[in-house]
C-alpha cells in the first residue's frame, strides 16, 4: 500500500512536469512570435496553441517508440487515447471552464463589456468559426481514414495512409494561409502583451535573441519527452492497478493532464476580458491537434478505433456543432453554450465507467 502512495505521488509530479515544461516551451514560442514581429491573433491562436498542444504530440510519439521496443498492444492503445481525447477535452471540458469563468468573472468583465456582453464572448465570430470549420474537415478526414482502413485491402494500406496525410496536410496549410491572412488585417489587442522570458529573466540578460529564444524552447521540449515518456508507464501500471483498458484511461486521464496549459491560459484570459485569446488557444489547438497528431496516428500505428474512441470522436463533433450553431443561429456564444458543450465530457464519463469499462 505504502508503495502505491508513492507510486502517486510520483505521478503527479509527473504531471506537474509536463505542465511546466510546457509553460517553458509556450513562453519561448509567444517570444518567437513577438521576435519575428508576427501579429499577436496569429501569435495566440497558431503559436501558442502549437505550443501548449505539444504534450499531446509527444505524448503519442513516446508510446508509439515505446510500442516498438515491446509488444505494443498498450502503448498503442494509450497513444491513439491521447491523440483521439485530446480534441475531445478541448471541444467538452476546456469550454465548461471557459464559460465557468466568465461566470465566475463578471464583475471584472462587466467593467470591461457592460452588463449585456460581459456574458458572451467578445470575439471574432469569423475567426472562431474558422477555426471550427477546418477542425471539422481535417478532424473528418483523420478519423474517416480509420474506417476505410478497416475495409481496404492490406495491400492498399499504406497508399491510403500516404493520401489522407496529404489530404490533412494540405488542409491544415490553406488553414495557416487564411488565418495569417485575415490576422494580419486586423488591429491586434494592445493589451495582449508577451510575457517576458523565462531564461531572459533568469539569466538577467537585457536583449532578447533568437538563440536565447531557441534554448528555451529546446530546454521546454526535451522537459516534454522526459516526462511523457515516464507517464506513459504510468498510464499503464494506473490501469493495471484498477484493472481498466489504457485505451479509455488514456482518453479520459492523459489529456485532462496535457490539455492544462490551454486551460490554464484559457481561464486567464477570459477572467482579463481577453477572450480573442482565450478561445483562439482553444479553437487553434483544436485544428492542430486533428492535423499532427492524426497524422501521428495514421502512419505510425494500426489506427483502428474501436467504439469507445467512436464515441468520445461523436462527442467531439457534437459539441463543436453546438458552438457553431449558436454563432449561427444566436450570432453568440454565450456562458450557457459554452456550458452544454461541455457537458458532453460527464456523458462521456457515464458511458465510458458504466458500459465500457
Amino acid at each position: 500500500m505504502s508503495g502505491d502512495i508513492f507510486y502517486y505521488f510520483q505521478l503527479l509530479c509527473l504531471l506537474l512536469g509536463i505542465l511546466i515544461a510546457c509553460q517553458v516551451f509556450t513562453n519561448a514560442i509567444e517570444n518567437l512570435g513577438d521576435k519575428l514581429n508576427l501579429n499577436h491573433e496569429f501569435t495566440g491562436s497558431i503559436l501558442a496553441a502549437v505550443g501548449t498542444a505539444l504534450p499531446e504530440t509527444i505524448l503519442p510519439l513516446v508510446a508509439i517508440y515505446m510500442a516498438s521496443q515491446s509488444s505494443g498492444a498498450e502503448q498503442n492503445d494509450i497513444a491513439i487515447g491521447a491523440i483521439v481525447g485530446a480534441p475531445f477535452m478541448l471541444s467538452t471540458l476546456a469550454m465548461l471552464l471557459l464559460g465557468l469563468s466568465i461566470v465566475l468573472h463578471q464583475k471584472k468583465r462587466q467593467s470591461k463589456f457592460g452588463d449585456k456582453d460581459s456574458k458572451q464572448l467578445q470575439v471574432n465570430h469569423n475567426h472562431l468559426k474558422r477555426d471550427l470549420l477546418y477542425f471539422l474537415i481535417i478532424f473528418s478526414i483523420g478519423i474517416s481514414s480509420s474506417l476505410f482502413l478497416g475495409i481496404l485491402d492490406g495491400s492498399f494500406d499504406y497508399m491510403f495512409k500516404i493520401l489522407a496525410v496529404i489530404a490533412i496536410l494540405f488542409t491544415y496549410v490553406i488553414y495557416l494561409m487564411q488565418t495569417y491572412k485575415a490576422s494580419a488585417e486586423e488591429i491586434g489587442d494592445e493589451e495582449d502583451d508577451t510575457p517576458e522570458l523565462y531564461l531572459k529573466r533568469f539569466l538577467g540578460i537585457e536583449n532578447l535573441s533568437l538563440p536565447l529564444i531557441s534554448v528555451q524552447a529546446l530546454l521546454g521540449l526535451i522537459g516534454i519527452i522526459y516526462f511523457a515518456h515516464d507517464f506513459v508507464h504510468a498510464v499503464e501500471h494506473l490501469a493495471h492497478s484498477f484493472n481498466i483498458s489504457p485505451l479509455i484511461l488514456s482518453l479520459v486521464i492523459s489529456p485532462i493532464v496535457t490539455e492544462l496549459p490551454e486551460k490554464v491560459n484559457t481561464w486567464i484570459w477570459s477572467s482579463e476580458g481577453k477572450d480573442t485569446l482565450a478561445i483562439g488557444n482553444l479553437s487553434g489547438a483544436m485544428v492542430f491537434q486533428a492535423a499532427i497528431p492524426c497524422i501521428v496516428g495514421i502512419m505510425l500505428t494500426p489506427w483502428q478505433l474501436d467504439k469507445v474512441v467512436l464515441v468520445s470522436v461523436t462527442l467531439t463533433i457534437f459539441a463543436t456543432f453546438i458552438i457553431l450553431g449558436a454563432l449561427n443561429i444566436n450570432k453568440k456564444v454565450d456562458y450557457r453554450t459554452l456550458m452544454l458543450a461541455g457537458s458532453l465530457y460527464f456523458v462521456y464519463l457515464y458511458l465510458v465507467l458504466f458500459n465500457f469499462a
